[in-house]
């Protein structure tokens, strides 16, 4: 076997991953265990060593921006392999067909299966993806048709379960309610493998109940062997308590019943038990600490007690129109989803989950293509698979061949069952592979991302709620989070104080909210971290912490406002990651529409993004007016035979002309310089500009543009193959990924859902006392248990009311243990984002507000199974954990006396901080209000003011908007007419000529500079006289350049970008606004390489040239370092007269 890669070292679980072959493989990789490094260097060993080809690898990411970085990984290590070894023909053949491996979502791969075996289906080969507003109009119909269809059929005595349906889900004569139920259950069946089974399995247990009953009798014994657990823990708590004797005692009584119920097999012998009351517990007069304590400890047991008990009483049987409805109900669906296919066929297209549906009926019905499809594939990789639904586990497991999957995730990080997502796979696989019959399972418990520090906090605390029997996972010694082991990465994860000592990395953050809002204390904290610095890892220098490390990770988007309003107060920039608005342009879409358009001009759905877009600039209601004089055929032969209006056509004919030009332009420019040209000159650069997401636009814009080099670097096939590369990689992304500016300085916000993947240096946990609401669908359901709603009931008046049959009883015990068990891995995804520093904020009171009121204190309780079965958040969760341990003793000086002791721990896993209100502002305001008016005072003032005179009147001859490079002259502006085509151009004009050149030239192009300079001319970009005034010489010069070499190498150039600067006036100390545009720059490693091109004619010393504009290009320098913080700008100047670069 050739070696892997001499630059990575792998631990020992990491390399047994990487050469593993044989058999299926699972690999648990933990939160931050470089599972995407693993994988990558997998795939390119079994290349490498010759064991498959690049485009026999079938690899299934989650999302787009995943299958693109996976591509670009690819790459990269391919290309440090070629460095290594630059005579490897097969290396760079593979790399080649790199192009064709199928790295995509599982979306994706059934798009481009279907396309190529669409003969086999209902779809035609150019089918398109319908779009949620055609998607909810084709519902809308299908629904209607099928509802009406299914009233006559009643009516006329053919479909009688249709009147059990509409008593259980409508609303008098409002279908509505069912209609949401059919979609509901539409939605329900989307990801299941085997809709038709789950069918079969609600016509069994509707017909007998019995599966029912024994969920809740098994739920039951749970509670109560939790309880019992919980008791024997408590007894070992409580054997030492000056009232001890009392307390095991009713400890003993309360397990006698537990331990009775457990031992029952009917809800009517357990009613009975309860009979008698719960055991009865007084305490002594000389309470002590535990006592108290156990007051609150044994409701705990006495919720569990009555919760039982409300499951005993009034258990219901489901009534017969109930089991009727949902017979009617499934035959519904099952009419609707025929019909909506039907629809959507016929117009051309597919839903992406009709794309799954499709795909596996394919897979299973034709043997042919499934023996193909296991032929072509030597190796499936399978990313993320605890996100996975059975719809998709089931697809791929249809095409392998029993012995190639390879499937990697983490079920702690299973996080998305609300899309329907079924950890219970993983788990499975984790059961079945454990043998290594099936296959061979590999834990990876190494984290590389976080401190020891934060690893040993969050370990403690899922280590005590954690457990198989509450969550179906353990969090035992394989799930537990290990450091890397590497000495230099956990020093490089210190926080350092200004004064040079450690920072904990893990703390509590504990608000009073008597005194302080949780809000207030994270903006406080937030401050005073900006005294601290960690090692940035690119320079390996100490740099202080900014606000844009700072990620602050909440439940829901709509907490972002409190934080927001409060920040400002506080003057801490803040930006909510996921912030959206209603009206949204996509920049994005339409320049990928734009270049289908290019590519195949009768495209409608292309044309009409296209036509409203900045090219366009076409409205709506001038697009209606142009499908008016033609309804039939496409919109396409509808535009272009339009002549109905002079105004409208005489658009139209431009927009043509438009697109002629630029179809000439993209054939004569790179794929990357013409896509920024696109950007740049046709009025997307401004509609970016004016939405509230513009940086998140403009950086997938520049994400297309990274893509379209990296694939005109190691691909051919132009446009239309570019075009068939970007689907692959960036397929079904309805939205921007989560994405943070990495130059934006502002602490951020999103939600713990959309952190998932990502890490940042500083983590904050808010508002964790939220709980989150119920599911709001007409139903519940369960995969073993089937659907569950509040069966509905006639009286003898025939009035309806509804009940909670014990159907949903069953299903809604069973959810609320998922749910919970979801939620903890939510928790854990938060936790574990944090590189150097994780705060969580615990807010509340402290003690009540009133007698009865609730504080904090009230949640203190001992951890164990049975807490963590039925916490209500995540601070009655965490909170009682830290109490319990060695760190709990400052919590407990905190409830108190509301201070932490000085003397804290040793060495802890979590260092407790606390905010407290102080009177600085209430001093301010008595101060104010104090103050008495001084007549003789304020007339002297006024005198004074009315008399006074600007001593700087020469200044006001200044203009207040500079410019960088007339900075140190103010000179009159003199106004010349234009020069046009054929005349010669000189001075300055030429100058402008130059720099509009240098902007549109492709330093990637084969083409040599006046190549390139005629296609402009061709293209209308160059008049003739603008052509022949270029220095040529001087111009090819530059670009055979070592300095055009290192810009060629750049993943982006970026030109004639516009900057505003406010600057101080020395003659006034004013201020003044500076507008000015840099003429180019570009990222090299952790520098911004900044360069001006000058055309001055130069006569005599240099060093006089470059001493006139050295301040000028200082202001450029400084304008960048504010705009990508903790960058170092580097700047230069281009003097083409005499074909040198200078460095200022």
């Amino acid at each position: 076997m050739k070696k892997m890669s001499n630059q990575t070292k792998w631990t020992e679980s990491q390399k047994s991953a990487i050469e593993f072959t044989g058999n299926n493989l699972l690999v648990s990789a933990a939160a931050g265990s470089g599972k995407t490094a693993v994988m990558i260097e997998r795939i390119f060993s079994l290349i490498n060593n010759k064991k498959t080809s690049a485009d026999r690898i079938l690899v299934v990411t989650y999302t787009n921006a995943a299958a693109a970085s996976m591509r670009a990984k690819l790459l990269t290590r391919f290309d440090c392999e070629l460095k290594e070894n630059p005579d490897n023909e097969y290396l760079y053949r593979q790399k080649q067909l790199l192009g064709r491996a199928d790295i995509s979502t599982i979306h994706a791969f059934c798009q481009n299966l279907l396309r190529r075996y669409y003969f086999h289906t209902p779809l035609s080969p150019d089918f398109r993806i319908i779009d949620d507003t055609q998607k909810n109009l084709i519902s809308e119909k299908a629904i209607d048709e099928i509802l009406e269809e299914a009233a006559t059929k009643y009516e006329n005595g053919l479909f009688d379960e249709y009147g059990d349906v509409l008593d259980q889900f409508a609303s008098g004569k409002d279908d509505g309610g069912l209609k949401k139920a059919v979609l509901d259950l539409n939605e329900i069946l989307a990801g299941m493998a085997d809709p038709q089974k789950f069918e079969l399995l609600n016509e069994e247990v509707y017909s007998n109940c019995e599966k029912w009953i024994e969920s809740l009798l098994n739920l039951i014994k749970e509670k109560c062997f939790l309880a019992i657990e919980y008791a024997d823990k408590l007894k070992e708590r409580y054997k030492f308590s000056n009232c001890g004797g009392k307390i095991l005692k009713n400890i003993d009584e309360l397990t006698d019943e537990f331990e009775c119920i457990a031992c029952k097999t009917s809800f009517e012998e357990i009613s009975k038990v309860f009979e008698n009351n719960a055991p009865s517990f007084r305490q002594d007069k000389n309470k002590d600490e535990l006592s108290l304590e156990y007051a609150k400890v044994r409701s705990k047991l006495l919720q569990t007690r009555k919760s039982i008990k409300e499951i005993c009483s009034n258990i219901k049987d489901v009534n017969n129109s109930a089991v009727k409805a949902v017979k009617a109900l499934f035959y519904l669906e099952r009419s609707y989803s025929l019909r909506f296919d039907d629809y959507c066929f016929a117009d051309g297209g597919v839903t992406f989950n009709g794309l799954l549906r499709t795909a596996l009926e394919l897979i299973n019905n034709n043997e042919e293509v499934r023996t193909e499809l296991k032929d072509g594939i030597d190796y499936i990789f399978v990313d993320e698979y605890q996100d996975a639904n059975e719809l998709q586990s089931s697809i791929l497991e249809n095409i392998s061949r029993g012995d190639n999957l390879f499937f990697v995730g983490d079920v702690k990080q299973s996080i998305y069952g609300f899309q329907h997502a079924s950890p219970e796979l993983f788990l499975n696989k984790m059961r079945d592979y454990s043998t290594g019959v099936l296959g061979k399972r590999i834990n990876l418990v190494n984290n590389f991302r976080s401190s020891a520090k934060i690893l040993d906090a969050v370990n403690s605390i899922f280590r005590n709620c954690m457990f198989e029997s509450v969550t179906e996972i353990e969090y035992d010694s394989d799930a537990e989070l290990y450091p890397s082991g590497d000495a230099e990465s956990a020093q490089n994860m210190r926080v350092l104080l200004n004064n040079g000592s450690t920072e904990n990395e893990a703390e509590i953050l504990l608000t009073d909210t008597n005194e302080l809002s949780e809000e207030e204390a994270i903006a406080r904290r937030i401050l005073s971290l900006m005294n601290c610095s960690i090692l940035d890892p690119g320079s390996g220098k100490s740099r202080m912490i900014t606000f844009g490390d700072i990620m602050i990770l909440g439940l829901k988007n709509n907490f972002a406002s409190n934080l927001e309003s409060v920040f400002k107060k506080y003057g801490i920039p803040f930006r909510a990651s996921e912030k959206k608005t209603k009206e949204s342009f996509d920049a994005l879409g339409s320049i990928i529409s734009l270049l289908r358009l290019l590519e195949v001009r009768r495209s409608d759905s292309d044309l009409i993004i296209v036509l409203l877009s900045s090219i366009g600039k076409f409205t709506s209601e001038e697009l209606g007016i142009i499908r008016g004089q033609k309804r039939d055929g496409s919109f396409f032969d509808a535009f272009v035979s339009f002549d109905k209006d002079a105004k409208i056509k005489a658009k139209i004919d431009a927009f043509l002309c438009e697109l002629d030009r630029l179809e000439l332009l993209q054939a004569s420019m790179s794929l990357p310089d013409f896509i920024t040209y696109v950007y740049n000159k046709t009025g997307f650069v401004y509609s970016i500009a004016a939405t509230e997401n513009s940086f998140i636009q403009e950086e997938n814009v520049n994400i297309l543009i990274s893509a379209a080099r990296t694939y005109s670097e190691n691909f051919s096939g132009g446009l239309r193959g570019f075009l068939k590369y970007y689907e692959s990689i960036s397929f079904t992304d309805s939205s921007p990924a989560a994405k943070i500016n990495e130059n934006d300085n502002s602490v951020h916000y999103m939600t713990m859902h959309k952190s998932k993947g990502l890490e940042f240096p500083v983590v904050i946990l808010y508002n964790l006392s939220h709980s989150r609401k119920e599911n709001k669908n007409t139903f519940r359901y369960s995969k073993s248990l089937g659907l569950a709603f509040k069966a509905q009931e006639k009286d003898v008046f025939g009035l309806r009311t509804g009940y909670d049959p014990i159907s949903l009883k069953a299903v809604n015990l069973e959810n609320a243990r998922s749910e919970s068990a979801e939620k903890l891995r939510l928790l854990y995804v938060a936790m574990t984002r944090a590189k150097n520093k994780l705060i969580v904020s615990v807010a509340g009171r402290r003690a009540p507000a009133s007698k009865n009121g609730s504080s904090l204190q009230d949640l203190i309780v001992l951890p164990s199974k049975l807490t963590a079965s039925s916490y209500s958040d995540y601070v009655s969760l965490i909170l009682p954990i830290i109490f319990f341990s060695p760190d709990g003793e400052q919590l407990k000086e905190w409830f108190e006396d509301g201070m932490l002791s000085s003397f804290a721990p040793e060495n802890p896993v979590w260092t407790l901080a606390f905010s407290k209100k102080d009177d600085s502002a209430k001093t301010l305001k008595n101060e104010t209000e104090t103050e008495f008016f001084d007549k003789d005072e304020y007339l002297s003032k006024i005198k004074s003011a009315l008399s006074w005179q600007y001593p700087y009147l020469s200044a006001t001859n200044m203009r207040a908007k500079q410019n960088p490079s007339k900075s140190q002259e103010h000179t009159r502006m003199m106004l010349r007419s234009p020069k046009f085509d054929d005349k010669e151009y000189k001075g300055a004009q030429k100058g402008t000529i130059v720099h509009f050149f240098m902007e549109h030239f492709s330093f990637t192009s084969p083409l040599s500079v006046r190549e390139q300079a005629e296609n402009m001319l061709k293209c209308g970009l160059l008049s003739n006289g603008e052509f022949t005034s270029l220095p040529f010489e001087h111009l090819e010069s530059f670009a055979s350049s070592d300095f055009a070499a290192r810009m060629k190498k750049a993943p982006a150039i970026y030109r004639e970008r516009p900057f505003c600067k406010i600057i101080p006036l020395e003659e006034t100390g004013d201020e003044a606004l500076m507008q000015g545009t840099v003429d180019c720059y570009f990222f090299e490693g952790d520098n911004i390489v900044l360069l001006d091109y000058k055309t001055d004619i130069i006569r005599g010393d240099l060093e006089e040239y470059i001493a006139r504009h050295r301040r000028q290009l200082h202001m450029y320098a400084d304008a960048l370092s504010k705009l990508y913080p903790g960058k170092t700008v580097l700047p230069y100047i281009h003097f083409f007269s005499v074909d040198k670069t200078v460095k200022i």
